[in-house]
This record gives structure tokens, C-alpha cells and sequence, in this order.
């Protein structure tokens, strides 16, 4: 079974997102989230929170990623909600906090149960040890490509 397959709808996949800072981001994908009645309104000040303290940034060989999340509390129903940058904003790491990654592609995790973090992180972990499948997804023209190219690899 894939939990990505589950989680993931074009609905919540904007390509081309435009922004500058990493808050302004959070608060895009957070705010289609929170409007579609996924999260509560208290998901988007608990995701800046969290992002602020233990941020989520990560570099694969080539393409930086972000992949924020918040406690199950602030969550209706579970979901990703994926960003594709129109230019790279500046995350920080989440293994070196001082240090800022050029992010290009953000995973929010709109999560509803707890058990369910470790088996979604794990499917993305697979994506993001595939370069290939990075290339692809970051110049996906479309949601419904996009989310082909992720859910075909399961």
C-alpha cells in the first residue's frame, strides 16, 4: 500500500509556486489547506512555530527540499500538500540550523494520525534518494503530472 498514493490530490499540488521567504510559503500551501477545511486555523501559526524550531530543510545531490509538518492536533484530514518553487527559496537545514538550503520543492505534511509520519516519511525518503524522479517532479508542467511521476513509482 502507498500512503502517498492516499495523500496526495492534485488539488493541494501548485507548480510554479511563487515566493520569497520560507514563511511566505508555509503560509501559501498552509492557507489552500486551512481554506479547504483540511487543517484547522491553528495549523498555519503551529507550522511557523515548528519550522522555526526544528526546521525541516534537507539537500539531496541536487535539489533542495522542505518537508514541514505540525502536531496531528491542528490536522482534519490527512493530506500533502506540495510545492514546486518558481525560484528557490531559502530554507534552514534540519541537520545544521545555521545553515540555509536552496529549496526548490516543499513536501507540507498535513497529517492526521501519528503512526502515519514515520510510513509517509519513509515513501518520501525513497523519492528523494531518486535524483531522476527529483529532476522530473521539479520541472512537471501540471498537478496531474506531477503526482503521476510520484505515484508511479510505487
Amino acid at each position: 500500500m502507498s500512503y502517498l498514493s492516499e495523500l496526495i490530490s492534485t488539488e493541494f499540488i501548485f507548480i510554479n509556486l511563487k515566493a520569497v521567504t520560507d514563511r511566505e510559503v508555509l503560509l501559501t500551501l498552509s492557507s489552500h489547506l486551512e481554506n479547504a477545511n483540511i487543517v484547522k486555523n491553528t495549523f498555519k501559526q503551529a507550522i511557523l512555530e515548528r519550522e522555526q524550531l526544528t526546521p525541516t530543510g534537507l539537500i539531496t545531490k541536487t535539489i533542495g527540499v522542505a518537508i514541514p509538518h505540525t502536531d496531528i492536533k491542528h490536522v482534519n484530514k490527512s493530506v500533502i500538500a506540495i510545492g514546486v518553487l518558481a525560484n528557490p527559496v531559502l530554507f534552514s537545514s534540519m541537520e545544521d540550523p545555521e545553515k540555509k538550503i536552496k529549496t526548490e520543492l516543499v513536501f507540507m505534511l498535513a497529517l492526521r494520525e501519528s503512526f502515519s509520519h514515520l510510513n509517509v516519511l519513509k515513501e518520501l525518503i525513497e523519492v528523494l534518494q531518486n535524483e531522476e524522479l527529483l529532476k522530473k517532479i521539479v520541472s512537471c508542467t501540471s498537478p496531474d503530472e506531477l503526482r503521476k511521476y510520484l505515484i508511479g513509482r510505487c
